[in-house]
């Protein structure tokens, strides 16, 4: 499980789609910790470009999203999950499934 701390400003968050997602238009990040509000972030995610292993898991190039935290994203400490969508057009969006992640204090 991937963990973070509390304020951690610069911490890369990588989110697997498992499928070419180059023609997607738009794409979301909803980080969600267990007890108060989801932050839902939709600008400066970018597709991954190169294969990489995150925790275990091999990303292949053009299938994952990348998204450095900013102040207040991580706000609070304990268990939180994740999860994405990239839109291609009215009649698809692609879901990841919800991932979880840990906030250190």
């Amino acid at each position: 499980m991937e963990k973070y701390n509390v304020a951690e400003v610069g911490k890369v968050i990588y989110l697997n789609f498992n499928e070419d997602i180059t023609g997607a238009t738009k794409f979301t990040l909803i980080l969600e910790p267990r007890y108060g509000s989801n932050k839902t972030i939709t600008q400066d995610i970018i597709v991954g470009t190169v294969t990489k292993t995150v925790n275990n898991e091999r990303y292949q190039e053009n299938q994952y999203i990348e998204y450095v935290t900013k102040e207040n994203d991580l706000d609070k400490s304990g268990l939180w999950q994740k999860k994405g969508k990239a839109l291609f057009s009215q009649a698809k969006e692609l879901i990841t499934d919800y991932k979880r992640f840990t906030v250190l204090e």
